[in-house]
């Protein structure tokens, strides 16, 4: 899990201020089998 600085938020987007590298996603909602080291495909 990384830890991210949030910046404004609203309804469907949040402003990531620090923690993530360009090119990087979130998972807003992850499923409860999703642990740390899953890879994932969008």
């Amino acid at each position: 899990m990384i830890q991210i600085d949030k910046g404004l938020e609203s309804d469907d987007e949040i402003e990531v201020l620090k923690g993530l590298n360009e090119g990087q996603e979130v998972i807003l909602s992850p499923d409860e089998n999703i642990e740390e080291g899953t890879i994932i495909k969008s």
